[in-house]
């Protein structure tokens, strides 16, 4: 298993938990990772969105950075 696959597990068990602050930690761990691997990188955006819709408060904020970071961009010119 990847460090980034470790680290989705990691935020997923911690959301699970209500542990939002941790989820973010290991969540940015996954991304940084994950590096220019693109799968990586969209699961780590998936996961921020289901954050994101179910957080409430200061976490929220936290989850839409993270989406900007990871939202797919076209390259098409």
């Amino acid at each position: 298993m990847s460090d980034s696959e470790q680290g989705i597990r990691e935020a997923t068990t911690l959301l699970g938990t209500g542990d939002e602050a941790g989820a973010l930690k290991a969540i940015r761990a996954a991304l940084e990772a994950a590096g220019d691997d693109s799968a990586a990188r969209h699961d780590v955006h998936a996961l921020a969105v289901l954050a994101h819709d179910s957080s409430h408060g200061f976490h929220k904020i936290e989850w839409q950075r993270l989406l900007f970071d990871t939202e797919p961009h076209s390259t098409a010119v």
